[in-house]
């Protein structure tokens, strides 16, 4: 069996795991997945295998969560001031 080393970029803080992308999305692992295959998000590195984990860009998994966000605002019921 051979080892398959990652490089060191991952241990860096510009570096999320899908599960980190997915806490900043508020979204489940497996939905930040359904995010990936529309094409909405690319991993920066998938691990070797079938079932090798992604690893993510801060800034774009950042931009993402601004767009959601402003998207998710523009479709929240207005609020009447009083």
């Amino acid at each position: 069996m051979s080892v398959v080393k990652i490089p060191n970029f991952v241990d860096s803080p510009e570096v999320l795991t899908t599960r980190e992308a997915a806490r900043l999305l508020g979204l489940t692992v497996s939905a930040v997945h359904q995010v990936v295959r529309r094409g909405e998000l690319s991993p920066q590195l998938k691990s070797p295998g079938a079932r090798g984990a992604f690893f993510f860009s801060r800034a774009e998994v950042q931009e993402l969560a601004q767009v959601r966000a402003a998207a998710l605002g523009s479709r929240l019921p207005k609020v009447a001031a009083r």
